[in-house]
């Protein structure tokens, strides 16, 4: 089921049950001239959140599909699987693109201490390295993630896992509102 976020969603925000909003893109056939039409309201909440940490840990968020809102009916519970190009194969929004200094930053570091230290001889390279070393380490402790970020309008998809029970007047009317506008 195509459908565009309405809810502005943020790793540094966002909290724990938040309730998150969609609407659908596109008609969702039924079946039979029977169809979800385009711009019903489907309803989530955010599970799960992590903040963006130190050493560049980027932060993360899950969100889940819940129900579908039909128009002058109950709403319609879904059991769904968020979809979308900046999911992980754990279900969560990620921004993995992590500027994370590795271990050759470190060595780097290290070395252009030693070399550093090298020029006023014997235990001042011992020094320098361990200097570099400590800069190197005090840099990746400040280095903080990435928010994970995703504005109103973004395009995602939900995948049912199982059925879901749609009263047939409701979804009529729902055509019938949809056809009216």
């Amino acid at each position: 089921i195509p459908m565009v976020l309405e809810t502005p969603l943020s790793s540094r925000f966002s909290h724990r049950g938040q309730a998150v909003v969609f609407r659908t893109t596109d008609a969702v056939s039924l079946g039979e001239d029977m169809e979800v039409p385009p711009g019903v309201e489907v309803r989530g909440r955010v599970t799960e959140v992590t903040r963006p940490g130190v050493f560049g840990k980027s932060g993360a968020l899950r969100v889940t599909v819940e129900r579908m809102m039909l128009p002058g009916a109950a709403a319609a519970n879904l059991r769904a699987q968020l979809r979308s190009g900046d999911i992980n194969s754990r279900g969560r929004l990620t921004n993995d693109s992590r500027r994370l200094m590795n271990g050759q930053g470190l060595v780097v570091l290290s070395v252009q201490g030693a070399l550093a230290g090298a020029q006023f001889g014997g235990k001042a390279a011992g020094i320098g390295a361990g200097a570099g070393a400590a800069v190197a380490a005090v840099l990746m402790m400040s280095k903080k993630g990435r928010d994970v970020s995703v504005s109103p309008g973004t395009p995602f998809s939900v995948r049912l896992q199982q059925d879901a029970e749609l009263p047939a007047p409701a979804v009529y009317w729902a055509q019938q509102d949809y056809a009216s506008r």
